[in-house]
């Protein structure tokens, strides 16, 4: 069962991006919001993987390899 959705959010386009939209929501066999809502999780998604992957302590990445070269 998927969540039920209550919050909206709302911005503004012009009539080519809406025209883009609506014909690409098409293409993909869905109604416009239910694109935007996929498309913006797939986004999301990236970006934060993105993100975590800069944030991964230096221990994994063989940091301690780099200083020990450092010092020889």
């Amino acid at each position: 069962m998927s969540a039920l959705k209550k919050e909206r959010v709302e911005y503004r386009i012009t009539a080519e991006e809406k025209s883009i939209l609506e014909k690409t929501a098409i293409l993909s066999s869905t109604t416009v919001s239910r694109f935007i809502s996929k498309t913006m999780a797939q986004k999301v998604e990236t970006v934060i993987l993105q993100r975590k992957r800069l944030l991964v302590p230096h221990e994994q990445w063989g940091k301690r390899d780099v200083c020990a070269r450092k010092s020889t």
